[in-house]
């Protein structure tokens, strides 16, 4: 019988075997089977297994995940409202039952500092990871890392990547309505019950009745707990570690404009309201740096109610806040507007029609509008406190509606993170001006607002500064 070299596919072979099997007659017992096996027929195992170099080919080796995008970009600049969540995604589905290892850290003058006891929330889904620093609100004008460590990262192959993930960007200033800082005296409500906290319904902002590390219902318990700039930023984003406090899980930091809606320029050492008892006579942390890459962030001293640019190294206490968003001492989208030939002298009017209108005088105490060169005028524009206060009284003297301003319509006027858009309605000679308030208990020093650093500062009375008078409504 001829020997047969049989390369073909299985199912073939067993046609052609049966067929030989009938030719030949051959009993089907296993010896007969066997001989023809043997001596009949020769098997490829090569063509049978489907290769072509003798063997099985081996499955590809798994590949380590790697990152194909982020969320916000890298080096993006975001809006502090924009955003709540940073996010990795990789090329690989992840294995969501790992939970990945975060740091996260804010840029000091080229140091990244670590946020440490922030405890942010991380969300593990198909090939991307959130996480979420429970800011609600991030801080203002900061350079901000996320580092997620490598091995704490598993696609489900069990691959990680072959480097920790990284993601640095920056944030800018809310630029949308700013927080309404009343003239009258301030009225704090209860919002927390026997957790409480309480909320100004003017500037719309809940505040916590201690700072941290102090306790209980005057606030007499403990000691307030003294931190640096990125410290009060995990300090007040990790109470909201579920439950929260008083059930509310986006507490954080306050930004400049928020905070100094607190003080009480009728009051001192503690200037605040009694509703905070036990406060601080000190410097107290704001969410605010004064750039994205400096060393200095804004404080307000509640010994004074001065408004500071201070070291982000310093130790001072926290406040923490909630509110459904941000607000900023600005005018609504930067604009306001000006009544030539408004009686008495030309006025310019904020427009927040929800409030008030405070109505300022176009230039400063002194000048004059050049209508046709839409400028003012330079004039006598310095003197002392007592100078501008009388100068602003003898403007309107038939109805004496016209005064200098205080210290909160100043604040009005500030642009405090715009260095290359001229402050509004500021043009005198000198940069600081003065306010009608004077330091409670101490008459030899009032409030001014220095327009060129943006600070909120005491000054001896006796020195020359500008001053702008406003109209009060009739």
């Amino acid at each position: 019988m001829r020997r047969l070299l049989i390369t073909a596919h299985p199912f073939i072979l067993f046609l052609a075997l049966s067929a030989c099997m009938q030719a030949e007659k051959v009993s089907l017992d296993s010896s007969g089977l066997e001989g023809l096996l043997l001596n009949g027929i020769t098997f490829n195992a090569s063509a049978v297994a489907g290769g072509g170099n003798g063997g099985t080919t081996p499955p590809p080796a798994p590949t380590p995940p790697t990152l194909t995008a982020t969320s916000p970009t890298a080096s993006a600049a975001i809006d502090i409202q924009s955003y709540t969540t940073a996010t990795f995604t990789l090329s690989e589905p992840l294995d969501s039952t790992v939970t990945p290892v975060v740091h996260i850290y804010i840029i000091r003058s080229g140091t990244p500092v670590e946020l440490v006891g922030l405890n942010p929330t991380m969300n593990v889904a198909f090939n991307s990871i959130g996480i979420d620093p429970r800011w609600g609100i991030w801080p203002e004008r900061v350079r901000l890392r996320f580092v997620v460590e490598k091995n704490s990262v598993k696609d489900q192959q069990g691959e990680s990547p072959e480097s920790d993930l990284s993601l640095e960007f920056t944030t800018t200033p809310f630029a949308g309505y700013r927080a309404r800082i009343p003239y009258k005296d301030r009225v704090y409500t209860n919002h927390g019950g026997a957790t409480p906290h309480y909320r100004e319904p003017d500037a719309g902002l809940s505040w916590m009745p201690c700072v941290q590390g102090k306790t209980g219902a005057d606030c007499s318990g403990g000691s307030a707990t003294l931190y640096t700039f990125e410290q009060a930023q995990a300090a007040c984003g990790a109470l909201n570690v579920a439950p929260g406090y008083a059930g509310i899980t986006f507490w954080r930091t306050p930004t400049v404009s928020e905070l100094e809606t607190l003080p009480d320029y009728g009051r001192k050492s503690p200037a605040i309201s009694p509703t905070f008892p036990n406060t601080p006579s000190t410097f107290h942390w704001t969410s605010s740096s004064t750039g994205v890459d400096d060393g200095t962030a804004w404080a307000v001293n509640f010994d004074t109610g001065e408004v500071r640019r201070v070291s982000k190294a310093n130790a001072y206490p926290v406040r923490c806040m909630y509110s459904a968003k941000a607000f900023h001492i600005d005018y609504i989208n930067d604009l306001n507007t000006c009544s030539l030939g408004a009686a008495p002298e030309n006025l310019c009017y904020n427009w927040d029609s929800n409030y008030f209108w405070p109505r300022y005088d176009r230039c400063p105490l002194g000048w004059n509008y050049n209508v046709a060169l839409s400028k003012c005028e330079s004039g006598t524009d310095t003197g002392t406190q007592d100078n501008m206060n009388s100068g602003c009284a003898w403007r309107d003297p038939m109805t004496s509606r016209t005064r200098l301003t205080t210290i909160n319509e100043l604040k009005y006027l500030m642009r405090r993170h715009r260095p290359s858009d001229p402050v509004a309605l500021v043009d005198a000679s000198d940069s600081i001006y003065w306010s009608a308030i004077r330091l409670a208990g101490d008459v030899n020093q009032a409030f001014a607002v220095d327009f060129a650093t943006g600070e909120v500062i005491l000054r001896p009375v006796t020195e020359n500064h500008a001053g702008r008078c406003m109209l009060d409504a009739p």
